[in-house]
């Protein structure tokens, strides 16, 4: 540790008071000291005085009085006399005299008192002698013992004392192990040779790392070998401390007394000693030691620099001061469990070993009690061993052996030579691992791997025998340059891979006789055993990633050229400090990123930049000096550096970037020079603990957010040089009580200043003009605010939730006012307008127009009631929301509009008439009401808007007038208390849907319908259509049984929703669809779906809690629609009929009760999350489903047990996730795909058998603990990142030679991972690969490449004897039957069984090495040879490899062929025929003759699109030869009139999502004879990806007919009535198709003519051409029913969850969703930050733009 920090006036007295203690008396008499102690009986936590009378010899200027007491018992002046009491620190007191007198022949008294600290053990304390320490005019320096008289003890009464604390009896202190100084007699000899040094991980400063600093007589402070502290966190993770053991040229012996003396470089000071202890240990052989027992009383930690008192240690080396040993007597050890096994013998020492404590009360002495001493120290951190000194000791017996050389680089040859007499037998153990490596009596050894070796020499003689063991004696270096791998340019090198042992890394300054110049990208990206580098002065570049993940490097050295740092060059180190030197200019993003230890940076000279991330998340940098060369700060430059307290921006900055110090939450102040031109978005937001912030005249806006939240923030002034304050600058500043805006602000921009509750008021300058959207929103402490002339607009929601605003004064220039700008200020009575504004006026403190025709605000704390004037014509959107106070308001006959939300939320309003002359009410216009109990509806309503009565919960009747022609969508929602309805006969539009018209009106039990309507019918309450084919809706408070008339073929949307009680309902076999929501929510307690239904609306049955059981039929609908049986939780039984082919996303979803589900073969789609949530669920039998949805089974946690059919391909995310009592997964062959997370979290599965999967996603078995082992499959080439991390009972993984990538985290805390067999060459591994996996070993076969022994990758490495490689050869392989074949096996490996499948009919035919085979059956055989050896096996398959003829050999075929047609116009389809003889197995046709094969069917068809004249080719082959026919122009096709007919697509390629929907429409080009009608056909070529689910006619068709909808082959036909189809008549559109996407994919549209006529009734023949719709991946996310939606055109899908609008639930999708995303989206359409990922930030930008 560091010992130099002390005030050097308090060092040189304490280090001159501590030698004079030391020192012999010089002379007696020259002083007397009479002490007097009162009272001298005292308990725990009293005070006593002690009066000294000092009579002088001898003139003196100081002094010293030390007594012996312990060091928590506080010494405190109370009389000093003359002198000056400078300290009192324990039992040291300074008193100086800097007077003239001549103290000779003087008699002084000081009195001084004495604390006896609460807990002090009872006993007698002894005082000791006392010191005085002088100092005369003439600087000489005298030391004497002074002649005490008088009181000598004091008694304390309290507790039993340890006899270590009251041993007093010895000079030094301590007792019974006092220090024995080291000019000691008592010392024979010292310790000769460093035999182990073991540093803690901390980095040691230079020249205190030399082991062979502790040999020989001790030097004191300096000349020390540290052993290097430990910090908390390093102790948790279980590093072992320091530690080393030393030789002797002796043999210590269990002598009298005392045997050896350990020192260390501690120094006393008032408080006691200043060091740091260590554990002793002593060893016979260098293997076992013996560990002193110890004691240590001391009861707290004492901090970095603090002391103990020595008397409270004992046998624990470093409690004495420099050059003061600690005995040690070996007699303590007679008991110890080595020394009574014989392992260790007490007079045969001959090491000892000093281990480091860390200070912290983690270690312990033999008691149990924790230790404490200085901690946490650097530097020179950890204890300081100075000497070991011999006492008892015997001369030791000549060493047994020697070796030449004992160091160098694998490979290393060592001639050992034995030195014993009188042996006759040897036995050399030249690594001591217990094995005999030669018998001869002076071996050469060759050591071929790096490592430190032991050397073990046993001989016998005729007395007896002897052992000689030299502990760390041969060391075998890698050459460094060997570590390496590199580039040459021919003039420098570049490193490029790294392979050594990691620790303290030294890049070699040049390689080849090159300079080492850079060091690539990701060279030691991950590697964890690094713990410094230092690079040589010739590297000038470092590329990106190089050091990344490098969590255990804690320094690094950069040489004076290096110029260039690449991006996340240092990410996630473990540095502490870093200086860069100015020769650095550039740097790439995210330098330092992560970098949690970093404290300390000093940033070069030659820096312009510091660019984006590069100290982000730095969390325990405190502070930061930026170079005057700085002149940008990049975005994120110091994001989350929570505990950076101050920033110095020098004049050069300019810039500030976006967030650049959002997050730094202890930054107090921060001062923006003048030469700051602009402030990104957020650059300060979240610094919580800004108080004061100080804004430059550069300045000129302040931009988005870049104060948000900092809620200490509490002045803030707005210089006159800035024209804009941004959308949330001071957002949530709620600690902001003074605000002063400059002079030239033109714009307050949106939330500016939103929830700035400290703001009681604020001056408006004369230079706004615009106040936008919430600038004040929530200042509730604003009591005022009067706008300037200037202000011309403020926005939407300006003064929200200012509680405590009361009064408002408008401006003259105010013309422009926005929606509920007062909304709940509840104390506000009164606006008021400047009268000489030409657009506002205002009466009584309300606001209307100038000419009072329009009502614009009502203030929201005026109460009563209110008569509109006449004039008024119209009730402005919010004039009156919010007023709960309004109890009536008369509205005049003069008014024709009531706008949106005019009157929401007026709670006391509880009647209201409309007159006659209004003819809308607008939306929300009178929504939550809740006292409104009668609504009268004037003779000219013709609109009732949507939500306009929506939350009037005191409303009981509703009769619509004949004249309303339209109910909006939710307009009665949640009327609870409306019993009845009256529909009147001019209602043909009741909502979206009509039922959500009326949706939550729990006590409406029926609706009457006027009987001249012409749109709805009533029938017993419920509402259809007029023909009474269509149930609209039944009212929720209906209950019991409902029976659906015969008449009903559709039940619409929302029909039943919400009818609690309603709990059976009979579907007729008429009814063909139910639509969506249908009976949601609804109490059905089972359901019978007829055969008649063929399709229903997604959410059909959602929420049906008391639902038991429901049967699916299967020649009705083929699909279970998304969400339709979702949260029945009761639902025990589900019979799903053979007819249906597909499962919708959520369709079960939390079916709790749920216990089995048999899916029948006809299912080839489980839908996303379809099953997800149903924790009973034990059973499924899957069928032949081809495609297992995203999150399918997820959470099922009664699942044991899961076999994948073989028809199945691929595997969404998340499929079992979370499934905890899942067993075994076996996966059926065809099986390819393995989702993201696909068995995350499945802690009870042991086993899984993986089939032929070729494509394992991220995260695949994360948290998979209960995974004991797992073979990768073949086929896979990538082990993605985190697949199995977190798996702690993983022990071995077998990884194919198909893999080349394993990705960052794949085996991340595998714990109990041991053994990774590679059967290939080494892949690539990312960061973190195998964190964690402390006992792994990767084993690989000789031959591979790519892997270094003895560590790979920071894995330990070795190879393995390679496995036999099959192969094989046949002497014939085709010929007639019966055919013989000789077989020879080619294996390599040294195989010892050979298994031959000449048919490969799973049958083993011969185990011979070379067998013979005779095949009787013409026919292709396919042969397998298995080998096999004691290392594996391997297979070698031939595919059709032998094949056998029939007897008599076919003819050669003669090729012949035609075709339909060989002329025509573009484009021709012409049907071709073949006619070729001699029965040819094989056709190749080439059309065009370009060379190349255009089919290999025998009757092919082909479209010419082009015009031109074709050659045609045939070629066919049998057996026997092959055969060609050519036929040269034999094709004519000429190009297309301009008059024929040409049918296409518009657009002719589309795109559309998945469940989403898109219109393409049939064209055609020209008709130059009119059209009188049409009979087409439209299809789609792949059912799976898209289907047509409507049709529009143009006006024109008087009379349509088509197919049923949905569909994929639809024919259309229909008349042009109207001869509207002229002569000459161009892109005419004939229908328009709505077409949705139905899964990921594309498919081809066609068109067909059944018939085309023209006016005259001639047919046309027109040309067709094709389309194409591409089907993209845009699925509702997992937790979500619709898909995200892009609501402005921009690309970017901010609707995440699919109801069409952006709000804060969209944010929160996102983030819960984002690993999904990346997986299953396009990226382009989520990436909000533009980066080309999906990250955080992301969500950041989203939050932005909300």
């Amino acid at each position: 540790m560091q010992k130099k920090r002390f005030f050097v006036l308090t060092t040189v007295m304490l280090l001159l008071s501590i030698a004079m203690l030391a020192m012999p008396a010089v002379a007696t008499g020259e002083a007397t000291i009479t002490r007097t102690i009162t009272p001298s009986e005292v308990s725990d936590g009293d005070i006593y005085n002690v009066t000294l009378t000092v009579s002088f010899n001898t003139d003196n200027d100081s002094i010293v009085i030390h007594e012996a007491l312990p060091a928590d018992w506080n010494l405190t002046e109370v009389d000093s006399g003359r002198y000056i009491w400078n300290t009192s620190e324990e039992d040291y007191t300074f008193l100086d005299f800097y007077g003239t007198v001549n103290l000779t022949g003087v008699t002084d008294t000081i009195t001084y008192s004495v604390t006896v600290p609460d807990g002090t053990v009872s006993g007698t304390y002894d005082y000791g002698p006392s010191y005085v320490a002088g100092e005369s005019a003439s600087e000489e320096e005298f030391a004497w013992t002074v002649n005490t008289t008088g009181d000598d003890t004091v008694t304390i009464n309290a507790v039993s004392l340890n006899i270590y604390s009251t041993a007093m009896e010895n000079t030094n202190p301590g007792a019974p192990d006092p220090g024995i100084p080291a000019n000691s007699t008592r010392f024979t000899t010292w310790a000769s040779k460093a035999i182990d040094y073991s540093p803690s991980p901390q980095e040691i400063d230079g020249g205190f790392a030399n082991p062979n600093a502790s040999l020989g007589y001790p030097a004191g402070t300096y000349g020390v070998v540290c052993l290097g502290d430990l910090t908390q966190e390093m102790i948790d993770s279980g590093i072992d401390p320091g530690s080393i053991i030393v030789g002797f040229n002796v043999t210590i012996v269990n002598g009298d007394g005392h045997d050896f003396a350990v020192f260390e470089n501690g120094f006393g000071t008032n408080d006691g000693i200043f060091g740091e202890l260590g554990y002793v240990e002593v060893s016979t052989n260098g293997v076992t030691f013996a560990r002193f027992p110890s004691i240590s009383l001391t009861s707290e930690a004492t901090g970095g620099y603090g002391t103990f008192d020595s008397t409270d240690i004992y046998n624990l080396a470093g409690k004495h001061a420099a050059l003061w040993g600690t005995p040690f007597d070996l007699s303590d050890l007679a008991q110890s469990s080595e020394v009574l096994s014989g392992a260790v013998d007490l007079d045969n020492i001959n090491y000892v070993r000093v281990v480091d404590i860390p200070g912290t009360g983690d270690f312990k002495d033999s008691l149990g009690n924790p230790i404490y001493d200085a901690w946490l120290t650097w530097g020179t951190g950890g204890f300081d061993l100075d000497a070991v000194g011999v006492i008892n000791s015997q001369p030791k017996a000549l060493d047994g052996f020697s070796a030449s050389p004992t160091s160098g680089n694998a490979p290393l040859t060592v001639q050992f030579t034995d030195l014993s007499v009188g042996t006759n037998s040897w036995a050399w153990d030249f690594d001591n691992d217990g094995d005999v490596d030669s018998t001869e009596q002076n071996p050469t050894h060759i050591y071929e791997t790096r490592g430190t070796y032991a050397v073990r020499l046993n001989v016998t003689y005729s007395e007896g025998s002897d052992e000689w063991v030299k502990t760390a004696y041969i060391t075998v270096n890698t050459p460094a340059a060997d570590y390496y791998t590199y580039t040459s340019s021919g003039s420098s090198i570049t490193i490029t891979g790294y392979s050594g042992p990691g620790g303290d890394v030294i890049i070699p300054g040049e390689i080849e006789g090159l300079p080492v110049t850079a060091i690539d990208d990701s060279v030691f990206m991950g590697y964890s055993n690094m713990t410094s580098v230092t690079l040589p002065d010739n590297v000038t570049g470092i590329g990106n990633n190089a050091f990344q993940g490098c969590t255990n490097l804690t320094s690094v050295t950069f040489g004076d050229s290096i110029t260039e740092i690449g991006s996340s060059a240092f990410q996630s180190t473990g540095l502490t400090s870093v200086v860069l030197p100015d020769s650095v200019t550039s740097m790439g993003s995210s330098v330092f990123q992560d970098c949690t230890g970093l404290t300390s940076v000093t940033i070069g000279n030659g820096t312009s930049s510091i660019p984006d991330k590069t100290f982000y998340r730095c969390d325990h940098l405190t502070s930061m000096n930026i170079s005057d060369s700085v002149t940008s700060i990049g975005k994120y430059a110091f994001r989350d550096c929570t505990n950076l307290t101050s920033v110095v921006l020098p004049d050069s900055v300019t810039s500030i970037g976006a967030y650049a110090f959002e997050g730094c939450t202890a930054l107090t102040s921060i001062t923006i020079p003048d030469s700051v031109t602009s402030i990104d978005r957020y650059a300060f937001r979240g610094c919580t603990a800004l108080t004061s912030a100080t804004i430059g005249s550069g300045v000129t806006g302040i931009g988005r957010g870049v104060f948000y939240q900092c809620t200490n923030l509490a002045s803030v002034t707005i210089p006159d040089n800035v024209t804009e304050i941004g959308n949330d600058a001071f957002h949530w500043c709620n600690n902001l009580t003074s605000m002063t805006i400059g002079n030239n602000v033109t714009t307050i921009g949106s939330n500016a200043f939103n929830g700035c509750t400290g703001l009681s008021s604020v001056t408006i300058p004369d230079s706004v003009t615009t106040i936008n959207d919430f600038a004040f929103s929530g200042c509730t402490n604003l009591t005022s605010i009067t706008l300037p002339n200037s202000v011309i607009s403020i926005g939407n929601f300006v003064f929200q939730d200012c509680s405590a605003l009361t009064s408002v004064t408008f401006g003259s220039g105010l013309t422009s006012i926005g929606s509920n700008v007062f909304q709940s200020c509840t104390a506000l009575n009164a606006i008021n307008v400047d009268a000489n504004n030409t657009v506002y006026t205002s009466i009584d403190g309300i606001v209307y127009n100038k000419d009072v025709t329009a009502v614009v605000l009502f203030p929201s704390a005026k109460a009563g009631s209110l008569v509109i004037p006449d004039s008024v014509t119209s009730i402005s959107s919010y004039a009156f929301y919010g007023c709960a106070g309004l109890t009536s308001v008369t509205i005049g006959n003069s008014v024709t509009t009531i706008g949106d939300q005019a009157f929401n939320g007026c709670t006391a309003l509880t009647s209201i008439t409309i007159p006659d002359r209004v003819t809308e009410i607008g939306i929300c216009a009178f929504q939550d009401c809740s006292a409104l109990t009668s609504a009268t509806f004037g003779t000219g309503l013709l609109t009732i808007g949507e939500n306009a009565f929506n939350g009037c919960t005191n409303l009981t009747s509703a009769m619509i007038p004949n004249n309303v022609t339209t109910i909006g969508k939710s307009a009665f929602n949640g009327c609870t208390n409306l019993v009845s309805v009256m529909i009147g006969s001019g209602v043909t539009s009741i909502g979206a849907n009509a039922k959500i018209a009326f949706h939550g009106c729990t006590a409406l039990t029926e609706v009457s319908v006027d009987a001249a309507n012409t749109a709805y019918s009533s029938i017993d309450g419920v509402v259809y259509d007029k023909a009474g084919t269509t149930l609209v809706f039944c009212p929720e408070g209906k209950s019991g049984s409902f029976v659906i008339p015969d008449s009903v073929t559709s039940i619409g949307a929302y029909a039943f929703n919400g009818c609690t009680n309603l709990t059976s309902v009979m579907i007729p076999n008429s009814v063909t669809s139910i639509g969506l929501n249908a009976f949601e929510h609804s109490g059905l307690t089972s359901v019978t779906i007829p055969n008649s239904v063929t399709s229903w609306g997604s959410n059909a049955f959602r929420d049906c809690s008391g639902l038991t059981s429901v049967n699916i039929p299967g020649n009705g609908a083929t699909t279970i629609g998304n969400h339709a049986f979702s949260q029945c939780t009761n639902l025990t039984s589900v019979t799903i009929g053979d007819g249906v082919t597909s499962i919708g996303s959520s369709a079960f979803y939390a079916c709790n009760g749920l216990t089995s589900i048999t899916i029948p073969n006809s299912v080839i789609t489980i839908g996303t999350s379809a099953f997800d949530d149903c924790p009973n669920l034990a059973s499924v039998y899957m069928g032949n489903v081809t495609n297992i949805g995203a999150s399918a089974f997820r959470r099922c946690t009664a699942l044991t047990s899961v076999t994948i059919p073989g028809s199945v391909d691929s595997m969404g995310n998340n499929a079992f996730e979370g499934c905890t009592n899942l067993t075994s997964v076996t996966l059926s062959d065809g099986v390819r795909r393995i989702g993201m997370y696909a068995f995350q979290d499945c802690s009870a599965l042991t086993s899984i058998d993986m089939g032929n999967v070729t494509v394992i996603q991220p995260y695949a078995f994360k948290g998979c603990t209960a995974l004991t082992s797992v073979t990768i499959p073949d086929g896979a080439t990538y082990i993605s990142a985190s697949m199995f991390y977190g798996c702690t009972a993983l022990t071995s993984v077998t990884i194919p030679d198909s893999v080349t990538n394993i990705g960052a985290s794949a085996f991340y805390d595998c714990t109990a991972l041991t053994s990774m067999k590679f059967m290939g060459n080494a892949p690539t591994v990312g960061l973190n690969w195998a964190n964690e996996c402390t006992d792994l070993v990767a084993y690989y076969y000789e031959g591979a490449t790519g892997f270094t022994t003895p560590t790979w990758n920071g894995v330990t490495c070795y190879p393995l004897t390679a496995a036999p490689v099959a192969d094989f050869e046949a002497e014939v392989t085709s010929g007639i039957g019966p055919m013989i074949v000789n077989f020879t096996d080619l294996s390599t490996g040294s195989p010892d069984t050979w298994e031959w499948d000449f048919n490969n009919d799973g049958t083993v035919d011969s185990t011979e090495q070379n067998p013979s085979y005779t095949y009787t059956s013409a026919g292709t055989y396919t042969v397998n040879l298995t080998v096999a050896n004691a290392n594996g096996t391997d297979s070698e398959v031939k595919i059709d490899y032998i094949t056998v003829s029939e007897s008599s050999t076919p003819a050669e075929p003669v090729a012949a062929f035609t075709a339909d047609v060989t002329s025509g116009t573009a484009p021709l389809t012409v049907n071709f025929t073949d006619q070729s003889t001699g029965s040819p197995t094989a056709w190749a046709w080439d059309f065009d003759n370009d060379g190349n094969v255009d089919s290999t069917e025998q009757n092919p068809s082909y479209t010419y699109n082009a015009a031109g004249n074709y050659t045609v080719n045939l070629t066919v082959e049998n057996a026997a030869g092959t055969d060609f026919e050519l036929k040269s122009d034999y094709i004519e096709v000429s190009e297309t009139s301009g008059l024929t007919v040409t049918l296409y697509f518009d657009p002719e390629s589309s795109s559309v999502s998945e469940n989403e929907s898109t219109e393409i429409s049939v064209l055609a080009s020209n008709f130059p004879a009119g059209l009188s009608g049409y009979n087409l056909t439209v299809a789609i070529d792949d059912p799976a990806v898209a289907e047509i689910i409507n049709i529009e006619y143009p006006s024109w068709a008087l009379i349509t007919e088509n197919s049923t909808l949905p569909g994929t082959s639809i024919y259309l036909k229909a008349v042009d009535g109207g001869d509207t189809v002229q002569v000459g008549a161009a892109d005419v559109v004939l229908a328009t198709l709505t077409v949705s996407g139905k899964e990921k994919g594309s498919a081809n549209l066609s068109i067909e003519v059944d018939r085309l006529d023209d006016d005259s009734g001639n047919v046309i023949e027109p040309a067709l051409l094709t389309g194409k719709i591409e089907v993209t991946l845009q699925s509702p996310l997992p937790d979500q029913e619709y898909a995200p939606k892009d609501l402005d055109g921009d690309g970017l899908y901010e609707d995440l969850t699919g109801n069409g609008e952006f709000s804060f639930v969209d944010i929160v999708a996102y983030f819960h969703n984002m690993d999904w995303i990346e997986a299953n989206m396009p990226v382009e359409y989520f990436d909000f930050n533009g980066n080309g990922r999906i990250d955080f930030d992301d969500v950041v930008d989203m939050f932005a733009m909300i």
